[in-house]
C-alpha cells in the first residue's frame, strides 16, 4: 500500500512539473526558409516584418517575411499589430491548400532597440 501511494505521488509530481516546464519551453528561432514538410504539427518560432494583414469573422491571417522567404500566419483572434510591423510567431507549421503556413499560439511585436 505505501508503495502503491509513493507511487501515485511521484507521478502526480512528475506531470505538473512536465506541465510547467512544457509552458517555459519555446522552439529555437528559425529562417522562414527552413521550414518545409517534414516539420508539419511541429511548433516553430520565427521572425519578421507583416506584408499583409486580414481579419475575417473567426480568424486573422497575415504574411510575415524574413529576409530569406515569406509564410502565411493564421490566428483565431484579433489581433492589434498593422502592416510593417516586426513581429516574433510561434505556432504550429499546418499546410492548407498545398501550402504551408503558421498556426499561431503566440504572436508578439519586436521593438528594436537602436
Amino acid at each position: 500500500m505505501k508503495l502503491t501511494k509513493l507511487a501515485l505521488i511521484t507521478a502526480l509530481i512528475g506531470t505538473a512539473l512536465l506541465l510547467f516546464l512544457s509552458e517555459k519551453v519555446e522552439p529555437k528561432e528559425m529562417q522562414i526558409s527552413e521550414i518545409d514538410y517534414s516539420m508539419l504539427d511541429s511548433f516553430v518560432k520565427v521572425s519578421g516584418q507583416i506584408t499583409k494583414i486580414e481579419q475575417h469573422d473567426k480568424l486573422t491571417t497575415f504574411d510575415l517575411k524574413d529576409k530569406t522567404e515569406t509564410i502565411t500566419v493564421i490566428t483565431y483572434e484579433k489581433i492589434n499589430l498593422t502592416s510593417g510591423s516586426e513581429t516574433q510567431v510561434i505556432g504550429k507549421v499546418t499546410e492548407w491548400e498545398g501550402t504551408l503556413e503558421i498556426e499561431a499560439s503566440r504572436i508578439k511585436e519586436i521593438e528594436w532597440l537602436e
